[in-house]
């Protein structure tokens, strides 16, 4: 019998496949853009049950943007964009021996809307509407897919805590329906984020997608970790961002994969920068 991922973030309790939504709120005519890149180098994968299995040695590299929008008080629209998912692939062939592989290509884009349905002093419930477009390219030779090649929905409810000035905590959870007779998903996640610096906040992060492993298997989609099938994952890691005024925020994190079923196992890497225009909420 096929495991389960066991979705254990409750510790933590900041979804970002190719960079997610932002974590911010924003107010009527609000702006915020993100720009960011994620790099993975491993030589191996987490199979079905968990173990890690020996495979090639490949690297992927994601630069992303996000965009969000204040509409309303209570209304935000926004945009994630993963411009280029660049892999590279060393594989062996009997007769030339190793060559490596390389592909890039546009990964699966999405259109969000965010309601906040409750908001006092220190804490806001947000619901996010998620439609993701098959962007990607999902027939890469090789199976250095950029994408699934179909439209998926999902919906997402988060609560976000802010304590004092210096103290807040974030959680989330969702569900992503999947076509093409891929696998749905179950997403968990969240933070802990804390001033350290009157400039620097330090935020504790776990995310987490739980594959429901109902699509078909014989659909394996690309190789681990580039769009393939029933691939999930609980990560852990540290971000630290930092803020210039404002408006402008830089930020660094890695995540390290104690739990995986068909990605990657290295730990991830991430930095970009974020700009508010009017300030954020």
């Amino acid at each position: 019998m096929k495991k389960k991922l066991l979705i254990i973030c409750a510790l933590f309790i900041t979804l970002k496949s190719f960079g997610g939504e932002s974590d911010w709120f924003l107010l009527t005519g609000r702006l915020h853009l993100k720009a960011g890149y994620q790099y993975i180098s491993s030589s191996g994968y987490f199979d079905n049950d968990g173990e890690v299995q020996k495979l090639l040695d490949y690297r992927q590299g994601i630069t992303y943007f996000n965009g969000q929008y204040g509409v309303s008080e209570n209304l935000n629209i926004g945009f994630t964009l993963p411009a280029i998912v660049y892999g590279a692939v060393d594989f062996e062939f009997e007769d030339i021996g190793k060559k490596t592989i390389t592909a890039s290509a546009v990964g699966d884009a999405s259109l969000f809307v965010k309601y906040r349905v409750y908001k006092n002093e220190k804490s806001n419930v947000i619901i996010t509407g998620s439609v993701v477009l098959p962007s990607g390219n999902d027939k890469q030779k090789y199976g250095i897919n950029s994408g699934y090649g179909t439209f998926g929905e999902s919906l997402k409810a988060e609560y976000i805590y802010k304590r004092n000035e210096k103290l807040y905590m974030q959680a989330y959870g969702g569900f992503l329906n999947r076509g093409n007779d891929f696998s749905d998903e179950v997403q968990a996640g969240g933070d802990v984020g804390y001033r350290a610096l009157p400039h620097i906040w330090t935020k504790f992060v776990c995310r987490a997608i739980n594959p429901l492993e109902n699509g078909d298997d014989d659909k394996s989609g690309g190789i681990p970790g580039f769009s393939s099938n029933n691939s999930g994952y609980i990560r852990l890691g540290l971000e630290l961002n930092f803020t210039l005024g404002s408006h402008v925020e830089f930020f660094v994190n890695s995540l390290y994969p104690v739990r995986g079923q068909f990605v990657q196992s290295a730990p991830v890497f991430e930095g970009g920068l974020s700009v508010f225009f009017g300030g954020k909420n």
